[in-house]
């Protein structure tokens, strides 16, 4: 016991855990206690010792490689370390030894986490209500968006395998150019920032009447719990708590349709008086164009996994993943179905409360998980955007082995990172969480920030998919290669901004001025959904000819620089070892693991 005490003593972690385990005890646990009607406060205690438990056994960060990789002693190797003294390997050492394996982020850390990550509270929400209103189509249709699982893995094991990609910011940015980089950025902070409020609000309703005094303390609460979480352990927390909060998850969704199931009035193929509203079919074709054209490049939690494991590993886990999500939702659609049966709605809140008070806390703590583990993901994922995406611009922040080249850092790019990273990304935490609880100050819906963010980013389609067939100058055949292209993207991208503009100002009321100004007259199908449709293959089809129109301009018009050399592998770190170029130009061993781009051509010098 005195090793233990000892251990203890000596770990530079106390400190975290002791502030916020005291803050925790001191300040909220009395006013839970306190200011909450005894209705809820059982729900209020689950949501307290639930974030306890996350903020005691998060997994605390003191590298940079940690904070931003995940690597580093699992939760288990600490408990060890503390209780019987063995000693667990240091970050970097794992590290290395994870990527001569060819280990990195192992099946059964990053499946769980990219599978939970994306089962947001917004979307089992949205699920529920879907079928409500359509039926088992409505959350058929919402599980299209989840194709994203599948388009993501693919094109990002093509670029990691053929064209040697260690981030899809620093790929765009080498191939369009950097204000294209600084464009994609921005449209991944304005997906992070409405998963915030969107997510957070869900949760919310199950403590008061919006806008009330409790519904605001548990905005408040459900936002900064995985901030600071996140903000301890950074992407090495966000790993862990995901496979916890997968688990328990599927789990407690299990025991509530096993309450429904029990319920003998309870048929799901019946009909609501007057039937299903229309436009369920129009809403799943909207889910599959974007779930597979455009919808997932928009999402860094979604895109940022896939570099953490081997390539091999990512597209399994992302496959696996991805069907487990879909069937996630759509058994979630059930709880919908049942809700318009016996309480009127599908409103989660609505369908617990018809099931008990038992069923209610089970229900809200599918939403707690769900949410927690979005925001923790979301947090972790603006941390690297401010860190290392942006942050590698700045040559204040760069380490002296790094020099003068500037531009966006990968995960890969463990030598330059350091300290100064780490901060810029905490900061960056601490500013989303922030802004991105103010739109609740508005009247902000959850489901818009599917539709209206998927609209809007459908521009990132056309040139990411372009990124799999770009030709390199040079190489074995010789070939002539392609010019950087800014045009490409920065049309393609502006194109599908202004059209998510409009929907977004007059489209989702239907307003006839807006379907002859924009969509040529044309609803396609029927239903609340037809104008979203018509915006969405029209949009498409005008993203997808702006960015050949850019591309056809720089290739044969413009023609800046020279033609782009393929990035190449670096060797120095160990990390490419038996990943040699073959004839064919493609990298032998699918397994590479993470490996380095190093830029032929210097792009920009000048300081920032």
């Amino acid at each position: 016991m005195g090793g233990l005490f000892e251990r203890l003593k000596g770990s530079k972690e106390l400190i975290y855990r002791a502030v916020f385990i005291v803050l925790m005890l001191v300040i909220f646990l009395p006013i839970i206690a306190t200011t909450t009607s005894d209705e809820r406060r059982p729900d209020w205690s689950l949501l307290f010792w639930f974030s306890f438990a996350l903020i005691l056994t998060t997994q605390v960060s003191m590298e940079p490689i940690e904070f931003f990789t995940g690597a580093g002693a699992s939760f288990i190797e600490v408990a060890r370390y503390y209780l019987t003294g063995t000693e667990y390997a240091s970050a970097e050492t794992k590290n290395i030894e994870m990527q001569k394996n060819h280990e990195n982020v192992g099946f059964w850390r990053l499946m769980p986490s990219a599978f939970i990550t994306w089962i947001f509270a917004k979307s089992i929400r949205n699920a529920s209500v879907l079928a409500a209103s359509y039926g088992m189509l409505g959350a058929v249709a919402y599980a299209g968006w989840y194709l994203s699982f599948f388009s993501a893995s693919i094109v990002i094991y093509l670029l990691r395998t053929r064209h040697n990609s260690t981030s899809l910011p620093r790929s765009i940015q080498y191939c369009y150019g950097d204000l294209a980089q600084c464009l994609f950025c921005l449209g991944l902070l304005y997906r992070l920032n409405n998963e915030v409020w969107s997510n957070s609000v869900i949760v919310a309703g199950f403590y008061g009447e919006t806008y009330s005094a409790q519904w605001w303390g548990a905005i408040i609460f459900s936002t900064l719990v995985p901030a600071v979480y996140v903000f301890i352990g950074g992407m090495r927390s966000s790993l862990i708590s995901d496979v916890i909060q997968a688990g328990l998850a599927f789990l407690f969704l299990f025991i509530i349709l096993g309450q429904i199931g029990a319920d003998e009035n309870f048929d799901i193929n019946k009909q609501p008086e007057g039937g299903y509203a229309e436009g369920g079919w129009e809403l799943l074709a909207v889910a599959v164009i974007q779930g597979l054209y455009s919808y997932p490049f928009h999402d860094p939690v979604l895109t940022d996994r896939c570099y953490l494991s081997t390539p091999k590993t990512m597209l399994l886990s992302f496959t696996v993943g991805g069907f487990v999500s879909m069937l996630f939702i759509i058994l979630f659609g059930i709880i919908g179905v049942y809700g318009k049966q016996v309480a009127g709605s599908g409103e989660p809140q609505a369908v617990g409360g018809a099931l008990g008070a038992t069923a209610y806390t089970l229900v809200n703590f599918v939403f707690m998980t769900s949410s927690m583990s979005t925001l923790d993901s979301t947090f972790t994922s603006t941390s690297k955007i401010f860190g290392l995406d942006i942050g590698g611009w700045f040559k204040q922040l760069n380490s002296e082995n790094r020099g003068d080249k500037i531009g966006p850092l990968s995960l890969n790019d463990v030598k330059y990172m350091n300290k100064k990273h780490v901060l810029v990304g905490r900061i960056a935490i601490i500013f989303m969480a922030i802004i991105g609880t103010l739109p609740l100050l508005a009247d902000a819906e959850a489901l818009n920030a599917t539709l209206v963010s998927g609209t809007t980013v459908m521009g990132l389609g056309p040139p990411i998919y372009l990124l799999i067939f770009w030709k390199w100058r040079g190489g074995e055949k010789n070939e002539f290669g392609w010019y950087r292209s800014p045009l490409t993207f920065t049309f393609s991208f502006i194109t599908g901004v202004v059209y998510g503009a409009l929907y977004q100002a007059n489209g989702q009321d239907a307003i006839g001025e807006f379907d002859d100004n924009l969509t040529w007259g044309e609803k396609f199908g029927v239903g609340s959904y037809a104008v979203l449709l018509g915006t969405n293959v029209w949009g498409h089809i005008c993203c997808t000819l702006a960015a050949l129109l850019g591309f056809i301009l720089d290739q044969y018009a413009l023609q800046s620089g020279s033609p782009l050399t393929k990035p190449e592998i670096d060797d120095q770190d160990g990390y490419s070892e038996g990943n040699k170029q073959d004839v064919d130009g493609d990298t032998e061993g699918d397994d590479q693991g993470r490996t380095e781009l190093v830029e032929k051509e210097i792009i920009t010098t000048a300081d920032v």
